[in-house]
């Protein structure tokens, strides 16, 4: 519908658009003069109102009605290029409804201040700890990630392994003494480096409190590379004689065949591999360790396995090495499902599994190496080169994202078997009760869901015996060399 006036300045007549409240001449252009300074307002406003793209809402659970007419008035105000006051309607979105995620989020978006992105973003993974759009903003706020690298990370697609045919350049550090050069060693009862020819003594390091590092964040940073570099050998040049050795992908030091000292990888030219974040020491002498694999050869069940293999222990070998283990800790929500008869009724809680640790290498294999935990953790400390004076540090070769596949596995099952115990008794009493009622019996079911886990590279102390049997045969055994557990494989002949 449309209202005719005359134009006052060419006589024709002029149209009226009820939707802005606009009168113009459709054929001069004339305007009324008191209404041009609120045109383009009004029209904006229309605009806004209509037309703004839709915003995905990624809160899960209801949102009052109150927060939620704020937060889409502050999207309208954004589209309309109002942004302090959009800012505003966010704001009073999140205080109308503290745990509306989205409030916080477009906060954090749209805000200038990096104390106040920093805070809305922390507001956001307190009630979604694994939010990816919260993720990747923190990740480009503290300069993990550049926004480029962060766009790479809405993909599907894993980064590309890609195989290094040559040997990749590596650099290295030497474990020198700083007062006379000479070669340093470990002593274990102290837990210090010490120099053999002039005494040196190298301070203790305090106990690590490195709380590690969010999967999710890793993951997103994984994710944001294009290549996945699969290396198989890297070279290093001695810094004492200048002689170069290859390496392979497995070891993270070696000692140098001509000049003796001992060369730890700091880094290599495709950056393919992390750091350890901490270490535990060596507790178990060589012959305390070898004395708990002849206790353990005397047990029980070894003794069983004997009445079908007498064959025995013509000598042994014994090898310290530092293996690499991710190190877990995780948050999962546990849901107790209370079902009688037709109705069911939900209890949700939030528990933590600390320190589950998954060895990082193949081999020795993960059936003898799932049995060295625990470790205990108080003992780690941070890591340092120093600490591999003594005894050589593998390399992983399985990544994080790998061993953190199966410590879903692992705490799922513990989390079940733990709520199954608390609840057996229950569950038994339940039955009688219904049984001498008459009353339909309550049923119980445990579910959980992995909420958020974070982790660490561990170097654990592992001794390695190999034990040669009379009839030609090798069995591999593995010593928690802080606490003295032992896990022993089964006997095979020797590959030729």
């Amino acid at each position: 519908m449309a209202l005719k006036l005359t134009c006052p300045q060419c006589g024709q007549r002029m149209t009226m658009d009820f939707a802005t409240s606009r009168v113009y001449c459709q054929h001069c252009g004339y305007v009324r003069p008191d209404e041009i300074a609120q045109i383009e307002r009004k029209e904006q406003e229309v605009k806004a109102r209509g037309t703004h793209p839709h915003v995905e809402i990624t809160h899960k659970g209801e949102i009052s009605a109150a927060a939620m007419a704020a937060f889409e008035t502050g999207h309208d105000l954004l589209y309309a290029g109002r942004k302090p006051e959009a800012l505003q309607s966010f704001r009073r979105a999140a205080d109308l409804q503290p745990d509306f995620v989205d409030a916080h989020l477009w906060i954090a978006k749209i805000s200038d201040d990096p104390a106040v992105k920093r805070d809305h973003l922390d507001s956001v993974l307190v009630h979604v700890p694994n939010h990816l759009e919260a993720l990747r903003l923190l990740m480009v706020l503290q300069g993990r990630l550049t926004p480029e690298q962060a766009a790479q990370t809405y993909h599907d697609h894993d980064p590309q392994v890609q195989p290094v045919a040559e040997p990749v350049p590596a650099k290295g550090t030497e474990l020198l003494c700083p007062n006379c050069g000479g070669d340093l060693t470990l002593n274990e009862r102290a837990q210090r480096v010490e120099c053999r020819f002039c005494g040196y003594s190298a301070p203790r390091t305090n106990h690590s409190s490195n709380g590690g590092d969010l999967l999710a964040l890793a993951l997103l940073e994984r994710k944001a590379k294009a290549v996945k570099w699969n290396v198989g050998k890297r070279l290093v040049q001695c810094q004492q004689c200048g002689a170069e050795h290859t390496l392979t992908a497995d070891k993270m030091s070696q000692r140098c065949r001509f000049c003796g000292s001992t060369e730890v990888i700091l880094s290599d030219a495709l950056g393919s591999f992390e750091q350890p974040d901490g270490l535990i020491p060596f507790s178990l002498m060589a012959d305390e360790a070898m004395a708990c694999v002849n206790k353990q050869l005397g047990s029980l069940g070894e003794r069983f396995l004997n009445l079908f293999n007498s064959n025995k222990i013509e000598r042994s070998v014994i090898d310290g090495v530092y293996l690499p283990f991710w190190v877990f800790d995780v948050q999962a929500k546990v849901t107790e499902t209370h079902t009688v008869g037709f109705q069911s009724t939900e209890l949700t809680g939030l528990e933590e599994q600390q320190d589950v640790a998954i060895c990082g290498v193949k081999s020795p294999p993960p059936t003898l190496t799932s049995h060295l935990a625990p470790y205990d953790m108080a003992r780690v400390v941070p890591y340092e080169p120093k600490w591999l004076a003594k005894y050589p540090a593998q390399l992983y070769s399985i990544d994080f994202d790998t061993a953190s596949l199966e410590v879903r596995g692992i705490v799922s099952k513990a989390l079940r078997a733990k709520h199954d115990r608390q609840l057996a008794q229950l569950r038994a009493q339940s039955r009688e009760d219904a049984y001498r009622s008459g009353e339909l019996q309550e049923i119980i079911q445990i579910t959980s869901q992995i909420q958020s886990m974070s982790f660490r590279l561990i170097l654990m102390p592992v001794w390695i015996a190999t034990l040669y049997e009379d009839d030609g045969e090798v069995r591999l055994g593995v010593v928690n060399a802080q606490t003295g557990r032992v896990a022993l494989g089964r006997a095979s002949k020797v590959k030729p």
